[in-house]
């Protein structure tokens, strides 16, 4: 059975466990000349394990969840970046860098 990821893009999608796509997750890799997992099926369960990490830490992030019923953290209102308010639709770029980071530590072997 395929690992399905689902990708939150700000819109409090139902059963979002990422914040980033297979495909955008190697780009972004492959930019940094990191070789991922050829199957779909493992960079898949690698970005979900970063999405789980990520949601542990929601103690730690700005602002409040946009809806109690959202299924991760992300999006949330009343959060600044360097000093501007990110709109409550938006998913920051860092936190899908940081996801995809994570799933490199993870590919290296570190769990």
């Amino acid at each position: 059975m395929a690992i399905e990821i689902i990708v939150e893009d700000g819109t409090q999608i139902a059963n979002a466990n990422s914040f980033v796509s297979v495909a955008d997750a190697r780009i972004y890799a492959a930019n940094r000349g990191v070789a991922l997992p050829s199957s779909d099926d493992e960079l898949a369960a690698m970005l979900i394990k970063a999405s789980d990490y990520l949601e542990a830490q929601a103690e730690l992030f700005q602002g409040e969840r946009v809806s109690e019923t959202q299924d991760l953290q992300w999006p949330r209102t009343e959060v600044y970046i360097y000093g501007a308010l990110v709109p409550s639709n938006v998913i920051p770029k860092a936190l899908i860098s940081a996801q995809v980071q994570l799933a490199m530590v993870v590919n290296a072997g570190l769990d």
